[in-house]
């Protein structure tokens, strides 16, 4: 008799709000089948949307380097009709506080214990670099990501991510045996990564991001086909120009966002 209960309890479904929906795992249920349990999930009969970050880290004193570039981002996020929240951290335990609530966070920046999104569209990270990893913190190298804390960071993710656009200087370094780019697609639950293999400059006259031949070599995309390696791909450059005084070729590239499925929802 008990069996026969639960057979039906479990074939059962759900109206509410003009939509019909079937009675997920009865231990713990999902009712608008989204990821988050309905004990959890801010809006239970509604499946949550994704979400877009831009996670920015400490700059040098008295400089200024990526409100431009943040600003273009918001702004074409906004057009895109996309849900952004802007996320500040200047140490590591900030960062994986972040990353252990990415479904959690609240339109100000701060998160709670409910679940509002479903996984993350785009994460950008706005930060200094160098060949180690990234700095959130430019004059404390301890506070940021090193090229091995990706694999303790796959263990802690909280969300999916379809793309990590890393915008700091060397997150696609080609001079060592490997990046932070390419350490994220091969250890965290993303779908692609993008890095720049040296320093890169934004300038907030055309909306492009540029680099600087021979002190650079790329920008880069990462993905990964289920092998042990990850497929690096060149991204080709929008417009170049050479630089006679100082002997480089600087190639532009316009800003876009990679991933738009929060606009297609």
């Amino acid at each position: 008799m008990i069996n026969a209960f639960v057979s039906l309890l479990a074939a059962a479904v759900l109206f509410a709000g003009g939509f019909t929906y079937d009675v997920p795992d009865i231990m713990m249920p999902d009712t608008d089948r989204d990821g988050s349990a309905d004990a959890v999930d801010a809006e239970p009969l509604n499946p949550n949307p994704m979400i877009n970050y831009i996670v920015v880290g400490l700059d040098y004193e008295d400089t200024d380097t990526f409100s431009d570039e943040i600003s273009y981002y918001e702004s074409l996020m906004d057009s895109a009709g996309m849900e952004w929240i802007e996320v500040h951290i200047s140490t590591w335990d900030e960062f994986t506080e972040f990353w252990q609530h990415m479904k959690n966070y609240r339109p100000d920046g701060t998160y709670g214990e409910l679940e509002y999104y479903s996984g993350v569209d785009n994460l950008i990270i706005e930060c200094h670099g160098n060949e180690s990893g990234l700095l959130f913190d430019p004059y404390d190298g301890y506070q940021g990501i090193n090229i091995i804390d990706y694999g303790l960071l796959g263990s802690l993710q909280s969300a999916h991510i379809n793309v990590l656009n890393i915008r700091s200087c060397f997150s696609a370094y080609t001079g060592g045996e490997t990046s932070a780019a390419r350490e994220a697609v091969l250890n965290l639950d993303v779908d692609e990564a993008y890095g720049w293999s040296g320093l890169v400059y934004y300038d907030p006259v055309v909306n492009m991001s540029y680099y600087a031949y021979p002190e650079a070599d790329g920008y880069f995309r990462f993905t990964r086909d289920g092998s042990a390696e990850a497929d690096a791909e060149r991204i080709r450059h929008t417009v170049s120009r050479y630089d006679p005084a100082a002997n480089l070729v600087l190639y532009y590239y316009d800003t876009v966002l990679y991933s738009t499925e929060s606009a297609a929802a």
